[in-house]
C-alpha cells in the first residue's frame, strides 16, 4: 500500500517543479529523497510540540532532516516570517534578495504559537527581531518539535 502512495505521489508530481505555497518561497521544505525510483522530492515540516521555553545545544537543520521521526528534538536556525504570514526555520536568511529568502535547508514551521511578542516590532530591540521588506527574522533561535520530510 505505501509503495502505491509512493508512486502515485510520484507521479503527480512529476509535471511539478515545485509546490507553491508562498509568495515569497517557491517550494517548503528542504528536498528529500522520495522512497521510489523516481527523481522527486518531498518537503519537510518541524511541528512546534508545547510552547514553553526549552533550551540545549540543539540540532543543526540538517541533522533534523536526517533524524527525522516522531521524536521531538530541538532544532537551531534562524526563524522567517515571510510575506505571506508563513513560518519557516533557516539556516540562514539572504539579506540580499528582495524580499529577503530563507535559505537552504530550511523547515516550514507548523503550528507556531500566535500573538508571541517575538514577532512584535516594537519589541525588536529585546527580541532581536529584524524586518526588511516586510519579511521578519530572528537570528540565532531555536525550535522544539518533530521533524518530518
Amino acid at each position: 500500500m505505501r509503495r502505491l502512495i509512493v508512486m502515485i505521489a510520484s507521479f503527480l508530481l512529476a509535471g511539478c517543479s515545485g509546490t507553491l505555497v508562498s509568495q515569497t518561497f517557491s517550494n517548503v521544505g528542504t528536498s528529500l529523497p522520495v522512497e521510489s525510483t523516481a527523481s522527486e522530492a518531498v518537503d519537510a515540516t518541524i511541528t512546534v510540540i508545547g510552547g514553553g521555553a526549552v533550551g540545549g545545544p540543539g540540532a543543526s537543520i540538517d541533522d533534523a532532516l536526517a533524524n527525522s521521526g516522531s521524536e521531538p528534538m530541538l532544532v537551531n536556525g534562524v526563524p522567517l516570517m515571510d510575506l505571506d504570514g508563513v513560518i519557516w526555520l533557516c539556516e540562514s536568511v539572504d539579506e540580499s534578495a528582495s524580499p529577503p529568502e530563507c535559505g537552504e535547508p530550511r523547515l516550514r514551521v507548523a503550528d507556531y504559537p500566535e500573538g508571541g511578542a517575538e514577532w512584535d516590532p516594537s519589541s525588536a530591540e529585546v527580541t532581536g527581531l529584524q524586518e526588511q521588506d516586510g519579511v521578519l527574522w530572528l537570528e540565532g533561535n531555536q525550535v522544539f518539535g518533530v521533524v518530518r520530510p
